[in-house]
């Protein structure tokens, strides 16, 4: 039903038209989940894009508390870490899906990566 319902926004055709990275953002409720799905379906069709979907539940995430509690009680300060915390794992979560790629596995720099992506399979 989303499919027939879904209204192409100029924020989505943004997403689909440019070459651009991007990142979504928003609060609960502006239709995030279902751009995600229509951009998802749409991507899915081209074989040289990967999608990455990180979907952190409650409990991964109450983990960050004491990690936030490491910046200090100053909202600038935590906000700081956060994103810190935040560009990590999308770091992460990007070299893990590109670690089956031979030609990502033959750079220089992925001795370095490979032992931290290990444990993440894990999951």
């Amino acid at each position: 039903m989303l499919s027939r319902a879904f209204l192409e926004t100029a924020d989505y055709r943004t997403l689909v038209e440019t070459s651009d990275r991007m990142i979504v953002v928003g609060r609960r409720g502006t239709g995030k989940s279902a751009m995600a799905l229509q951009l998802r379906a749409f991507l899915d069709r081209d074989a040289d894009t990967a999608v990455v979907t990180i979907v952190p539940e409650e409990h991964q995430t109450i983990g960050l508390r004491p990690l936030a509690a490491r910046f200090g009680t100053r909202f600038g300060l935590i906000r700081a870490g956060a994103r810190i915390a935040w560009r990590y794992a999308l770091a992460m979560e990007t070299a893990l899906a590109l670690s089956p790629v031979y030609s990502f596995r033959d750079r220089p720099g992925y001795a370095v990566l490979a032992p931290h992506l290990n444990p993440l399979r894990a999951y």
